[in-house]
């Protein structure tokens, strides 16, 4: 599935890379919508088990697909694209900024039809596939989906929780007795009546130094330092929600800022940081 994420990705790059009045941009983006394109083929012929050389090229490869396993749809229009790329890469020919824009259709219709041949609708591809929680995994989606409509306050919320769920997670994997914790809390009680009050607030203070100690080490799970983690949990919201995951309430700090940066920042460390605690 990575491979098709990738492919993707990288024609959404081909996209935001296009600028008509940059000459300099037009072979960028050939170049990215051919890699996008090889790589869904490169896919298919791992699903289809096709016989490939490892010195075939883009050509060959399709055309093996087209005449010996599923077919390729828009073989021409994806070899014209190829040959653009390599008059551009090899040449150094500037694609024309006419023949851009078809370049790009053309490629995303390559991509959609034949990612089809594999039972892969691409519209639904995402690059949050690769977070092996699905909870997370929803909740990151859901924050694409807000970004995409201009919510970036929503999007923002639902990240917030995939990030606290995510500590979660991380806490887990260090194996914490959280009975000893809440026994040790509670132990004022073996001190005598007339110290209980000073021995709880003792016992208390003591279990919460403990906790952030074991928050703080776990942190360190995420790949990055704690302290880098930290910053940017201080670029979410505090969610508090109810046991049916409603959203009861929303506060922030003043680090909290309200912008697509942001929400794409804290989601790509989350994705990085999931795949690293998945394993």
């Amino acid at each position: 599935m990575n491979s098709i994420i990738l492919s993707k990705l990288l024609y959404q790059r081909a996209v935001e890379s296009y600028v008509p009045s940059d000459p300099f941009s037009h072979g960028l983006t050939v170049s990215l919508l051919q890699d996008s394109a090889e790589m869904l083929v490169w896919e298919i012929i791992k699903r289809v088990n096709a016989n490939v050389k490892s010195k075939d090229g883009f050509v060959t490869l399709v055309e093996n697909l087209d005449k010996n396993h599923c077919g390729i749809d828009l073989k021409p229009q994806i070899f014209e694209l190829n040959n653009a790329r390599v008059n551009f890469k090899h040449y150094g020919n500037i694609p024309s900024s006419i023949d851009v824009p078809k370049f790009i259709n053309n490629c995303r219709e390559f991509l959609s039809l034949n990612a089809r041949k594999i039972d892969v609708d691409l519209e639904t591809v995402s690059s949050f596939d690769r977070v092996p929680f699905p909870k997370i995994r929803e909740r990151l989606k859901k924050s694409e989906h807000y970004i995409k409509s201009e919510n970036v306050r929503d999007a923002l919320i639902e990240s917030s929780i995939a990030f606290s769920e995510l500590e979660k997670i991380a806490y887990s994997k260090i194996n914490v007795d959280d009975y000893a914790i809440d026994r040790m809390r509670e132990s004022h009680d073996i001190w005598p009546e007339e110290n209980q009050d000073s021995a709880r607030e003792f016992t208390h203070s003591l279990t919460a130094t403990l906790e952030n100690t074991l928050n703080y080490i776990s942190l360190g799970q995420f790949g990055y330092s704690p302290e880098y983690v930290l910053s940017v949990k201080s670029m979410c919201y505090s969610v508090n929600l109810s046991g049916t995951e409603k959203i009861l309430g929303v506060t922030s700090n003043g680090r909290v800022r309200e912008k697509v940066e942001s929400v794409t920042f804290i989601n790509n460390l989350i994705v990085e940081a999931s795949r690293k605690l998945g394993f």
